[in-house]
């Protein structure tokens, strides 16, 4: 029994640990993401509005419609997540946000591009997508599974049930598979490296703040939990 919990402490440095603990990895995790989020969002949505513009000179119909959504939607939600990075009281929507806003552009794309035949030239989208889920978006690993899962979900429906040549059709499988399975096993290194810092990094905390001999308290906690009390008095 011991072994197994060894085994799974391996791959989740968090598993056995109190709900309190995991809350305030997560919240330690969001506050580390937030420069990541915050300029991701910003670049993205500049790169969504060069796409739209460009996109105008290749597709030859529902010129409105892509416009609309990768013009004008999406960088929106894009600058949305942006601005709301600064209140943390806007976390949860931002979070909920950040992990819709794939699925729809995903749905999009499906919906404007899979019964043509140039599909293949608007599938890289799919692919940044789920790569962006896993990677870049600074989701945890858990929300960006599912939201990468339905988008691929999507994507293979729409593929199997589509006018795809069989030879184009298995490579584009292939890619797909490639971007989600990379994408995933990045995603996991990544979260899980997280995780060690953040018990690390308590421990150095404990170790710095209590005697090693006795657990107690050591000066400098002490001096320093003085502090605050005279602050808050004085308050």
């Amino acid at each position: 029994m011991k072994s197994l919990d060894l085994l799974r402490r391996s791959f989740d440095p968090l598993y056995g640990t109190s709900a309190a603990f995991q809350d305030e990895f997560a919240l330690w995790y969001h506050r580390t993401k937030l420069p990541q989020i915050r300029l991701i969002a910003l670049l993205t949505m500049v790169l969504y509005l060069l796409y739209a513009w460009m996109e105008q000179g290749v597709a030859d119909d529902a010129r409105g419609a892509r416009m609309l959504v990768h013009g004008v939607i999406i960088p929106l939600a894009l600058l949305s997540v942006f601005l709301m990075s600064f209140v943390d009281r806007l976390r949860q929507p931002m979070v909920f946000l950040l992990a819709t806003a794939p699925v729809a552009s995903a749905a999009t794309n499906l919906w404007l591009n899979s019964h043509h035949g140039d599909f293949v030239y608007f599938a890289p989208e799919l692919y940044f997508i789920i790569i962006w889920t896993f990677t870049i978006s600074g989701l945890r690993l858990r929300l960006a599974m599912l939201t990468a899962s339905a988008c691929t979900l999507m994507t293979l429906v729409a593929t199997l049930a589509g006018t795809i040549e069989p030879g184009v059709q298995r490579l584009h499988l292939i890619w797909l598979l490639a971007a989600f399975s990379f994408g995933c096993v990045n995603a996991y290194i990544m979260e899980r490296a997280h995780k060690f810092m953040f018990v690390d990094r308590n421990e150095l905390s404990r170790s710095a703040s209590t005697d090693g001999l006795t657990g107690l308290w050591n000066r400098s906690r002490i001096e320093q939990l003085f502090s605050d009390e005279c602050l808050r008095a004085r308050r």
